[in-house]
């Protein structure tokens, strides 16, 4: 598995993160890339869901988000609004899967363990 850990200037641009991962996951897909854990620090950033931004109250929320210096970004899939700052660490897991559409129960359950033990061992 590759791990990568992304520091300086640009690290924290979830909007760049957002391209990165969409290439990531095709690479991996194809498997041009092997199995990849990414992590960053995010600048504060809103991340919306498609379903949120269909809402009518959405260009009310985006419009409070920047009000209060938080970048706002609509990502492709995934669920309701999260919200990131520089206090967050992000992890990404890009494992391939025969069918990506099903199966997710397992592969939660498979990425919650790793990801609790991986924090058991650095003491948190």
């Amino acid at each position: 598995m590759q791990i990568i850990r992304e520091t300086g200037p640009e690290s924290g641009d979830i909007l760049i993160h957002h391209d990165q991962t969409v290439q990531m996951l095709r690479e991996v897909a194809s498997g041009q890339r092997e199995a990849t854990l990414r992590m960053y620090q995010p600048n504060p950033t809103v991340a919306f869901g498609r379903r949120d931004e269909l809402n009518p109250g959405f260009a009310e929320a985006s419009a409070a988000c920047a009000e209060h210096g938080f970048e706002v970004l609509v990502r492709k899939v995934g669920g309701h609004a999260a919200a990131y700052h520089q206090g967050c660490l992000v992890v990404d897991h890009f494992q391939p899967a025969t069918d990506a559409r099903s199966g997710n129960t397992l592969r939660y359950e498979l990425f919650g363990s790793m990801y609790a033990q991986a924090l058991r061992e650095v003491g948190v």
